[in-house]
């Protein structure tokens, strides 16, 4: 009889179905966490509540989540990603970074996937586990996507189950990635971003802007690089807001498809782990609140560490480089990323 009320349980595991801001959302909880998706917005995961802390590691940006479509003054010439970009853990797919123009259909900054609807389905709701299917067909690009997120009971952590298929006719290169950006209370100076080994990091030199610590594009071991008048700079540690610090940095070589992000005040930390075969690189976005121009304004503090396929993050010069992804006509092209809190 208990699990024939799955739809209305208060306990165990639990999915639910509501509507914010006119934005479709879905909740899966436990009795560690609660996993909140956007299915308005690009299935983003805008919320990962450690319920005993009561911590939500994902950053809430000064923007409300807000339905697709929502008025703008104008068309920006990038598209709608930071129009629509409320904070949390979004897919980039088929590209990321720059517009671009991929083969021949006009895409904006970091691809389709993140700005569609994405329809869902219950596969699994009892009180030990409950499962849902996302899924969504790109528009100016052949493919469908899933992800399926699983959470069972007494974990601190979800798996994502991710698929790519191709619906069209030909074989396609394409770029895959994650975007999640952690925030406050999670992230505050001290915190610190922990990989295995000492990857290859460089700073590109088109990062390089107001507030930054690094006057040139630099190269060396992670995580500590030279930065300007000679300075050592550990991009490993995290700075605190009013210390007004910006750059972008990314690693590769990766001795691990995983990092931790701690935070040795709250004894709380995020552990991630992927294949870093299909993702091999890490994009580090340091926004200590040092970008003053729009449209972060200085009010952004945040922390992006993000699996990437492909380097540069620009899908005609990751071409060049042969650094995209190629998926066969009718191909499915399947990944898992796992995430979990974890305290020492």
């Amino acid at each position: 009889m208990l699990e024939q009320e799955a739809r209305t349980r208060n306990y165990g595991c639990r999915v639910r179905r509501y509507s914010q801001n006119g934005v479709e959302m879905a909740s899966l909880e436990n009795n560690r966490i609660k996993l909140v998706i956007a299915l308005g917005k690009g299935a983003d995961i805008v919320e990962i509540l450690h319920k005993e802390k009561d911590i939500d590691c994902m950053w809430h940006s000064f923007n409300e989540l807000r339905p697709a479509g929502y008025p703008k003054t104008k068309a920006a010439e990038g598209g709608s990603f930071i129009d629509a970009y409320a904070g949390g853990w979004q897919e980039l797919f088929p590209t990321y970074g720059a517009p671009t123009d991929y083969y021949g259909a006009q895409i904006g900054t970091h691809g389709e996937a993140c700005i569609y609807p994405w329809e869902c389905s219950v596969l699994e709701d009892s009180v030990r586990i409950v499962s849902v299917a996302c899924t969504a067909e790109m528009m100016r690009s052949p493919f469908c996507l899933e992800k399926i997120f699983s959470l069972e009971i007494d974990s601190y952590g979800f798996s994502i189950s991710q698929s790519v298929t191709n619906t069209g006719s030909l074989p396609l290169e394409f770029m895959w990635g994650h975007h999640p950006a952690f925030g406050f209370p999670f992230i505050e100076k001290g915190v610190t971003i922990e990989l295995a080994g000492t990857p290859e990091v460089s700073v590109p030199q088109g990062t390089i802007g107001e507030n930054c610590p690094f006057d040139r594009a630099v190269s060396g071991k992670w995580p500590l690089l030279t930065g300007k008048n000679g300075k050592p700079v550990d991009v490993s540690k995290v700075s605190g807001m009013q210390e007004k610090v910006y750059f972008e940095c990314v690693a590769g070589g990766l001795v691990e498809g995983e990092y931790r992000i701690f935070n040795p005040q709250k004894n709380i930390g995020v552990h991630m782990n992927w294949d870093k075969e299909i993702f091999p690189y890490l994009w580090i976005w340091g926004m200590y609140g040092g970008y003053e121009s729009a449209p972060w304004f200085g009010r952004a503090y945040t922390l992006a560490v993000e699996p990437w396929s492909s380097l540069p993050g620009d899908f005609k010069a990751a071409q060049e480089t042969g650094q995209t992804l190629v998926i066969g006509a009718g191909e499915r092209r399947e990944t898992q990323v796992r995430f979990s809190y974890y305290s020492k």
